[in-house]
């Protein structure tokens, strides 16, 4: 009886995977994801409570619907939504005018007071900024070489002979920022050097100042023994 009902288990199963791998998305399981996914927002949100629990809620309002899908399959629906969500909101801050997605109003809903949202929004402004910024440096920040002609020579003779500009070398904001570092880098080993030979400097006075005040004792001393 157990193999029978193992049998029977066993079946059921396949038949519910072989749905699932089945599974087309309508317009009317899209909005009764959407539906569903509203009424537990805030749980969603609940660090306390398990996501996959609350995927197993979902799958059971599709199966009061007459659709058979798995957890799995609802989750990577609804991620796939809010990835496009996401493009289609970036693109109408772009872009004015109407958005002619059905589903971005509810996802809106949804995702209007999500912080984690608002973060992704940040760094990706951050790094369009960043970007942007790059490509500026590789443009614009550019070392131009020139050759001026000797005075003896005349104009068309140094045209003919040497290049009134070498060619262009280009300079990143890194290589730059390097530049800039070994730069001072050198002025504080130079600051560090001449601090040492002041020290020095100093110390040389002092020795010269008690020379010259040994040889005055030895002097008045020579004077009172005669």
């Amino acid at each position: 009886m157990e193999n029978d009902n193992s049998v029977e288990a066993s079946i059921l199963n396949e038949g519910v995977e072989e749905e699932n791998d089945k599974f087309s998305w309508n317009p009317r399981a899209t909005k009764l994801l959407l539906s569903a996914y509203k009424e537990k927002k805030a749980l969603f949100r609940d660090p306390k409570v398990k996501k996959k629990h609350l995927w197993e809620d979902i799958k059971n309002v599709f199966l009061n619907n007459g659709y058979y899908v798995s957890e799995d399959i609802l989750d990577k629906k609804f991620r796939n939504m809010k990835s496009h969500f996401k493009t289609v909101k970036n693109n109408a801050k772009k872009k004015k005018g109407r958005i002619s997605w059905e589903y971005f109003e509810d996802m809106n809903y949804i995702f209007e007071d999500d912080k984690t949202m608002k973060t992704d929004e940040v760094i990706s402004s951050m790094n369009m900024a960043i970007k942007r910024d790059a490509d500026d440096d590789k443009e614009s920040i550019i070392i131009v070489y020139s050759a001026d002609p000797q005075p003896s020579t005349s104009t068309a003779e140094a045209e003919a002979e040497t290049p009134s500009i070498l060619p262009t070398v280009p300079v990143t904001a890194k290589s730059l920022s390097k530049y800039t570092s070994v730069m001072l880098d050198l002025d504080t080993r130079r600051v560090v050097a001449l601090e040492k030979i002041a020290k020095t400097l100093e110390g040389i006075k002092d020795v010269q100042k008690q020379r010259n005040n040994l040889i005055r004792s030895l002097s008045e001393s020579k004077k009172d023994e005669k």
